[in-house]
């Protein structure tokens, strides 16, 4: 599945919350982009309904301990922002992810988009895909390749 919607921890990071994440994942918040490096003003208002719907409907695949916060540093409460993974089946992303969307003009892949568009629902994921291998790669060269 392709990983997206991860971002590296901010300067506001507490040192608590740095110190698991480089625990959890060592070196990756250095590959992860700044959320603030991928705004796109000019979404469609349709198009970016559609795609929030998508996000918000989706499966759950995963829970976390914790909850996430926003990279903007907005004000939006950490249980808004959830402790959860959503799934299509295809891509997998965290569940704040419709936030930065839809508060802040997130863009997101233009793979990921087409999914979206094409799909008449979101797929209902009955099978366990905890073990399938997972691609952050994608997501980071994406952010990277941003004009």
């Amino acid at each position: 599945m392709r990983v997206i919607g991860y971002w590296r921890p901010t300067m506001t990071t507490t040192g608590k919350i740095r110190r698991l994440i480089t625990w959890l994942a060592p070196n990756i918040d250095d590959r992860l982009p700044d959320p603030r490096t991928v705004v796109n003003p000019h979404w469609n208002p349709s198009a970016k309904e559609k795609v929030l719907r998508y996000l918000r409907g989706a499966n759950t695949c995963n829970s976390f301990l914790g909850y996430s916060y926003c990279r903007f540093d907005c004000g939006v409460t950490e249980h808004e922002m959830g402790c959860c993974e959503k799934t299509d089946g295809k891509w997998v992303w965290p569940e704040g992810l419709a936030h930065y969307v839809d508060k802040h003009d997130v863009d997101l892949p233009a793979e990921f988009l087409a999914d979206i568009e094409k799909a008449t629902s979101v797929p209902s994921i009955t099978a366990d895909i905890s073990g399938m291998p997972r691609d952050l790669d994608y997501w980071i060269h994406w952010a990277k390749s941003r004009p």
